[in-house]
C-alpha cells in the first residue's frame, strides 16, 4: 500500500509541476507555434546556403583579347602578317592556360618573303602567364633551337611570344607596343 501512495504523490506532484511550467498567458496556441515555427524555419533556411543553391562559379574574364593586341600593333606600323587566333596545334607543348590567343608572321629579313611567328596570349590570372613564360624561357635556355623572345605587360596580363630568329630590335618595338596597351 506504502507503494501506491508514493506512487500516487509523484504523479499528482509530475502533473502539478508541468502545469506550473507555463503559465497560461504565455502558452502559445497551436496556430501561433506553428507560425513561429514557420519563421524561424524559413529563416534558418534563407541563411544556409546549399552547393546547389550557390551561384555558378563566374570565370574572370580578360581585360582585352590576343587579336586586340594585335590590331594594337599594326596600327604602330609593325609589320604583322596573317594573323589569326590561335588554335590548340599553335600553343605545341606550351601550357594552354591562355583565355585567348593570336598567331602572326613576322618578316625576319628583307630579302626573302617568308617570316617567323610571333604569338600573343592573354591570362585572367598571373599565375598561368608566368607558368607560360617559364616555359618558353627554359625551352630557350636548354636548346638554341628554341630560342625565343619573351615579354609581358602584367597589368592587363598578355605574354608576347616571338621566334628567336627575328632580330631584337624588331622585337624591342612589339615590346614598346605591348607596355602601352
Amino acid at each position: 500500500m506504502n507503494k501506491r501512495i508514493i506512487f500516487g504523490l509523484l504523479s499528482i506532484g509530475f502533473l502539478s509541476l508541468s502545469a506550473c511550467s507555463k503559465p497560461d498567458d504565455q502558452k502559445d496556441t497551436s496556430a501561433n507555434s506553428s507560425s513561429s515555427e514557420a519563421a524561424l524555419t524559413d529563416n534558418t533556411t534563407a541563411s544556409i546556403e546549399t552547393p546547389e543553391a550557390q551561384a555558378p562559379e563566374v570565370q574572370p574574364q580578360a581585360a582585352i583579347t590576343a587579336m586586340e593586341v594585335v590590331q594594337k600593333f599594326k596600327e604602330a606600323g609593325l609589320g604583322v602578317n596573317e594573323e589569326r587566333d590561335m588554335t590548340p596545334e599553335d600553343y605545341g607543348l606550351a601550357p594552354m592556360k591562355a583565355a585567348s590567343g593570336a598567331i602572326f608572321g613576322v618578316y625576319y629579313s628583307e630579302y626573302t618573303a617568308s617570316y617567323l611567328n610571333g604569338r600573343v596570349t592573354v591570362y585572367t590570372n598571373l599565375a598561368d602567364l608566368q607558368e607560360v613564360k617559364a616555359f618558353y624561357d627554359n625551352l630557350s635556355a636548354e636548346d638554341p633551337q628554341y630560342k625565343s623572345w619573351t615579354a609581358v605587360n602584367e597589368e592587363k596580363l598578355i605574354l608576347l611570344q616571338m621566334n628567336g630568329g627575328i632580330d631584337e630590335v624588331a622585337f624591342g618595338e612589339f615590346e614598346y607596343i605591348l607596355g602601352t596597351v
